[in-house]
């Protein structure tokens, strides 16, 4: 018997399926904010009282595949719904062919390897301004590849 094979958007529509009433609610308004920076949010107006194909749709239009699946889990993480998030997660894993437990495990080595990088390279008070100025840890490591290991002058 032939395999079926799930589709993006039958794992986005199965995630969002799963969704109770007041779960998808909260879905929904968060979604109405940005949850990809490149992007902007999908409109309150449009999500109310749209239901899962509609915002399958809605996601899709306004992210794309790659762009609906990153914010769909970043969604379902911020409404606490943490076992959809993983499952979509997961999925997405193993449609890439990546070992999940391998995907972890580096990032954990680099996530320990930053933290060592900006030890090394930062003046102590030059850490918090760049985070609160919303520059995220890969947006750091990248830079920090780049670095002459000098380390920053003070910010007045």
């Amino acid at each position: 018997m032939e395999e079926l094979h799930e589709s993006l958007e039958d794992v986005l529509l199965f995630a969002l399926d799963d969704l109770p009433g007041e779960d998808f609610k909260r879905f929904k308004h968060k979604l109405s904010f940005s949850y990809l920076e490149e992007k902007d949010p999908i409109p309150w107006s449009k999500l109310k009282n749209a239901h899962t194909l509609d915002v399958l749709r809605l996601l899709l239009e306004a992210y794309g595949e790659q762009g609906a699946q990153d914010a769909t889990i970043k969604v379902l993480r911020a409404i606490n719904m943490r076992d959809s998030a993983s499952r979509l997660q997961k999925w997405k894993y193993d449609e890439l062919g990546l070992d999940r437990a391998a995907v972890l495990s580096k990032e954990k080595h680099l996530n320990t390897r930053l933290q060592m990088e900006l030890q090394e390279t930062l003046w102590p008070g030059d850490l918090c301004p760049l985070l609160l100025l919303g520059l995220s840890y890969a947006y750091l490591d990248q830079a920090l590849v780049n670095h002459t290991h000098t380390p920053l002058s003070p910010l007045d």
